[in-house]
């Protein structure tokens, strides 16, 4: 359930930076929601993107930024949903022994 509404949250930053990004050609603050959104593994995918940041196709810098901060979004909600699901499974263990 916690996994399903993060990666919803995850899902309307990235809907919220590429139309900064790519629709209004505005991206000041928009690529910060979304690695905000993805922390902490958003933070350690951070240095990936910056490398091609200056590159000569505009859109490849951002493009990367995105991907590497939604891979970290679910990675995140795997961890998120992993306990959630093992407690599940113990309660089902517990039923079938009782």
């Amino acid at each position: 359930m916690f996994s399903r509404a993060y990666l919803a949250l995850v899902a309307a930053a990235v809907g919220l930076d590429v139309h900064a990004t790519y629709v209004v050609h505005d991206p000041a603050f928009a690529s910060m929601r979304l690695t905000l959104a993805t922390a902490p593994a958003g933070l350690l995918a951070l240095p990936l993107p910056a490398v091609f940041w200056d590159s000569p196709v505009e859109w490849v810098g951002p493009l990367l930024l995105i991907a590497t901060t939604v891979t970290a979004g679910l990675g995140n909600a795997v961890l998120l949903g992993r306990p959630v699901a093992g407690n599940r499974a113990s309660a089902r263990d517990r039923r079938t022994v009782a």
